[in-house]
């Protein structure tokens, strides 16, 4: 078996952590140079804007539901009030209110505090 397989043929010998951290530096020095820098957090940006536009429709969209539920309950509340009592519009109610809850914890984590 040849045990000198991968070597130079000069017989000159570098540590193995020396040339790694050699080859790292370098590595850092050609990756971290504005130019590359700049092209990274560009992308970044144009990803994260459009994620917060796409989330921003669905966002929109539950907010509507959110308010169309609660005004269905109040008619719904309003119709008891009156005296109609139905097992039917109490059930409805229940139901409605647990989608708000719903759409409640969905948006809940769309609020950030602030970038």
């Amino acid at each position: 078996m040849d045990h000198n397989r991968g070597m130079c043929a000069n017989q000159m010998r570098v540590r193995r952590d020396v040339l790694e951290r050699s080859m790292l530096d370098g590595w850092r020095e050609e990756i971290l140079t504005g130019p590359v820098v700049e092209y990274v957090l560009d992308r970044f940006e144009e990803e994260t804007v459009k994620a917060f536009e796409g989330s921003s429709g669905e966002t929109d969209r539950l907010q509507r539901r959110r308010t169309e539920l609660e005004a269905e309950v109040s008619r719904l509340v309003a119709g008891l009030a009156s005296g109609t009592h139905s097992p039917a519009i109490v059930a409805e109610i229940g139901r409605r209110e647990r989608e708000i809850g719903a759409i409640t914890e969905r948006l809940a984590p769309s609020n950030p505090v602030s970038v």
